[in-house]
């Protein structure tokens, strides 16, 4: 595939050094990479977690408060 497009030559030349970066940075050659890699998965999993958790916490209440609303209008009707 030959393009001749200055810019996509560009994007190109930009990813060739990102991934030369990359690849010398000395946490690529590290042992422990895959190891650190799958904390950061799984903390992130939790993180995904912890924000449902509060969402449904949030519906919660509110349908609680939404309940509490009802009842005291009812009273306040009633009382004029």
């Amino acid at each position: 595939m030959q393009v001749e497009s200055a810019a996509y030559r560009k994007a190109v030349r930009r990813v060739e050094t990102v991934e030369e970066l990359l690849a010398r940075h000395a946490l690529a050659a590290s042992p422990t990479l895959g190891p650190r890699l799958q904390t950061l998965q799984h903390k992130e999993a939790l993180r995904g977690t912890i924000r449902v958790a509060k969402k449904e916490v949030r519906a919660a209440s509110t349908l609680v408060f939404k309940d509490e609303l009802k009842a005291r209008r009812r009273v306040l009707r009633r009382l004029g």
